[in-house]
């Protein structure tokens, strides 16, 4: 669960989305679900870095 909120937190960091301050709902990281890395190709290595250095399809599962 922590891994999926991680991934989340990054997907919309690196979207432009603002983290709000405060507990965050689930509702919050169900945006993350529309969005992809296809049109953040610039963010993809660091986002796999900073999950640990998995694979893509790892990040994708």
């Amino acid at each position: 669960m922590a891994m999926a909120r991680q991934a989340a937190l990054l997907l919309l960091a690196a979207h432009g989305y603002e983290v709000p301050s405060g507990p965050l709902g689930n509702d919050f990281y169900r945006q993350a679900c529309s969005l992809d890395l296809r049109n953040k190709r610039d963010y993809t290595g660091k986002i796999l870095s900073a999950m640990g250095g998995i694979t893509k399809g790892r990040f994708r599962n």
